[in-house]
Order: structure tokens, then C-alpha cells, then sequence
């Protein structure tokens, strides 16, 4: 076990490679919460994001929104000829939004699973990443195995409850991952499961905290798209910008600018 894994063993733990390639495009976003409607103006692609996702995104000192996902949502609406709108919600409602027609993609750190394949048409994957465990300073648990009966600080709706839920915890509902992590320090709940850049990036900020991170991987990947109503028109020309953005370098670019490797997916 380890208190916190640095991104270089990330690096090196994962088997991803990190690569200096070309400059990530800008565009221009309408940052902060905005209300939602049941369909995108011309020229406006509406992106719904949790906000608080630190690195993926997040507001930042002066309350602009920013982040890995940020920069690669820029990066797409400029191929794509349309200015950004970005519609934030917690991640519970996010996929739900997404339904009611409030925005046109989710651009969240969704993980590609059968069952969001069947419900949504999610993009080419532009992310790999791996999970592990949070739990506090002294704890018993060891490995996913010991989670059974134990309280898990997750969002409901997660791939990260799910795993969970699976390996037989008890979920404590949290609206988001620092409101996990809070809920484990202060004793409130017992494990919280969740990527390694997200754990990383949170130690790197709070040296303090009482909580330390397992070596164990839970899964050997989990690859991370956008998502959209099943059926829409703007699904093709996203991918085809995805892709574009991935072969030319300007991903791994923006991984390399807030995370520090390269977590394009290999396969």
C-alpha cells in the first residue's frame, strides 16, 4: 500500500507511455452554470459537465471552467465549427440531462460500459485511466476483496458504485469525488473507489489528508468517451474530430498539459 501515488508510478504502473506531440487547439466556451434547453442554437454545442472534477473539470482560481476535458471540448467544437455552452450538473443528473435534451454531449469522464453502449451512442474513447481505493489512515482493508459490508462513498450512478455495489459495499451516496473523499477522512464512510489521476491530483493538493491509496488496480482498463442521445446527428462529427485530435497528437498534448503522461487509449 502506498499514501499516495505519484504520476510517474501512475506512469509506470499502467503502461502508459507518455508522449510530447502537438499543441492543443483553442476554442472559445461560455464558461459557468447555464440553463438548459431542449436543444443546441446553431453553432452552439451545449456540453454538460460536473464542474468539480478536478483535473478533468473544474473552476479554477478566478471561477473559469477548466480542465483536461475542457481543453479536448474546445479542441472538438473548433473542428467542428460551433462555440461552447457548458451546462453542469452533479453526476448523478448528468446522463439524465443528457435524456431530457438539456445538452448535445456529456464530456464527464464516462466510462464505456454494455450498458451505456446500449442507452447512448458514446464516442470514440479518448482516455484511458484505472481505479483504485481511498480508505483512511489505519484501515483493514487491504483489496477490493475486503470491501464486502463496508460503507463505500460513491456516486449512485457511477462505474465506480457499480464496482462496488458488485464486490458487495454499502453505498454512501456522495454528490462527487472530493465529497467521497471528505466523507472517508472524517470517518463517515469506510472506502471510496475511484480513478488514479483523480486521487493523485487530490493528495497533490491536500498532503494532509488522513486517507491513503491502495496499490491494487481494480480494473486493467477503463476507457473513458463522450456521450450523446442515441441517434445524433452531431455523434459522427464528433468522432471524426475525436479521431482527428487523437492521430494528430493534440490529445495526448492536453494529457501531457494537466495530468502529466499520456492516458490516450493504446488499443
Amino acid at each position: 500500500m502506498s499514501r499516495s501515488i505519484s504520476r510517474r508510478s501512475i506512469l509506470a504502473t499502467s503502461g502508459i507511455s507518455a508522449a510530447a506531440l502537438a499543441l492543443a487547439a483553442c476554442g472559445s466556451s461560455d464558461d459557468g452554470k447555464q440553463a438548459g434547453g431542449s436543444g443546441s442554437a446553431e453553432g452552439v454545442l451545449k456540453v454538460g459537465v460536473e464542474g468539480v472534477y478536478k483535473p478533468y473539470n473544474f473552476h479554477d482560481d478566478s471561477g473559469k471552467l477548466v480542465g483536461f476535458e475542457i481543453d479536448i471540448v474546445e479542441a472538438i467544437a473548433e473542428k467542428i465549427g460551433k462555440k461552447v455552452q457548458y451546462i453542469e450538473a452533479k453526476w448523478d443528473s448528468l446522463l439524465a440531462g443528457l435524456d431530457a435534451g438539456q445538452y448535445d454531449v456529456v464530456m464527464n469522464n464516462v466510462a464505456v460500459t454494455d450498458e451505456r453502449k446500449k442507452a447512448f451512442d458514446l464516442t470514440v474513447p479518448y482516455a484511458q485511466t484505472q481505479g483504485r481505493l481511498g480508505v483512511p489512515e489505519g484501515s483493514d482493508i487491504m483489496s477490493l476483496a475486503d470491501v464486502k459490508g463496508r460503507r463505500a462513498a460513491q456516486t449512485t450512478t457511477s462505474n465506480w458504485g457499480q464496482v462496488m455495489t458488485d464486490a458487495g459495499a454499502e453505498i454512501v451516496a456522495s454528490p462527487g469525488f472530493a465529497e467521497s473523499v471528505e466523507l472517508v477522512s472524517t470517518g463517515r464512510a469506510d472506502v471510496t473507489a475511484n480513478e488514479v489521476v483523480a486521487f493523485d491530483t487530490y493528495l497533490e493538493e491536500h498532503p494532509d489528508a488522513p486517507i491513503k491509496v491502495l496499490d491494487e488496480k481494480l480494473e486493467t482498463e477503463v476507457l473513458i468517451a463522450g456521450a450523446l442521445k442515441k441517434g445524433s446527428p452531431l455523434t459522427e462529427k464528433i468522432n471524426k474530430a475525436i479521431t482527428e485530435l487523437l492521430d494528430d497528437g493534440t490529445i495526448a498534448k492536453i494529457d501531457k498539459d494537466w495530468l502529466g503522461l499520456d492516458l490516450t487509449p493504446k488499443n
